[in-house]
């Protein structure tokens, strides 16, 4: 049951709608440092027929594979560590309790309005950490030939409706979400999104380009103080 939740959350994130980058104006980013992160969080759909994207676990766990390695070798933010729950049940506590956490903030559009919940300030501070991250990647890949199919029918239709409408299909969507939120006054300081852009969410070089843009403003702001 609370894996179904997680999946209906995820889809739900990825269907909100958009929202610019978010602070907390009494942090500033140089206080933003030694930095823990949780294991990221993939919602990676496969369509295999037609348009019908359904749940990929492998997919999901190659982006999370993908992302985790981005996050432990960027230098914006730099990260200190990776906070580790084995427990199954409490780890899928933490889960819920991030993506409310995301999903709050997705609905309110401020920051001030969502505090983090006990059990994510303690995971944190039973580390001897402030900060911690937290990053979800959601979107969909399509199986081989399945484009090329999709392709075809479009051309199809435009003959039907003599040019008149011609279906393009896309091939693959990322979209990205990133908190970091400060333990010691259970307070969310940074969240920023981006969109689904078409770019598939399991290619490296994509995702570490999408990871550098969620954080560039933030940071360029302050070599620019």
């Amino acid at each position: 049951m609370k894996k179904y939740f997680l999946i209906s959350l995820g889809v739900l994130l990825l269907n909100s709608c958009a929202t610019t980058l978010l602070t907390d104006k009494d942090v500033s980013p140089a206080e933003v440092k030694n930095i823990s992160y949780h294991e990221p969080i993939s919602f990676i759909n496969l369509i295999e027929k037609g348009n019908q994207a359904k749940l990929n676990d492998s997919l999901s766990h190659v982006s999370t594979v993908i992302l985790d390695s981005i996050i432990k070798n960027s230098g914006h933010p730099k990260v200190s560590k990776r906070l580790d729950v084995t427990e199954q049940k409490l780890k899928m506590r933490l889960e819920n309790d991030l993506l409310k956490t995301v999903s709050e903030i997705r609905k309110v559009n401020k920051l001030e309005a969502v505090k983090t919940t006990a059990l994510m300030d303690s995971v944190v501070k039973s580390e001897n950490q402030r900060f911690a991250l937290f990053v979800i990647n959601s979107g969909f890949a399509r199986r081989k030939n399945n484009y090329g199919n999709q392709i075809v029918k479009g051309i199809g239709v435009g003959i039907l409706t003599m040019g008149m409408y011609t279906p393009v299909p896309i091939k693959a969507t990322t979209s990205t979400y990133a908190m970091i939120y400060d333990a010691q006054k259970s307070s969310v300081v940074f969240f920023n999104y981006l969109p689904a852009i078409e770019r598939s969410p399991v290619d490296k070089k994509n995702m570490s380009n999408i990871y550098s843009l969620l954080f560039d403003k933030f940071y360029n702001a302050e070599k620019n103080r």
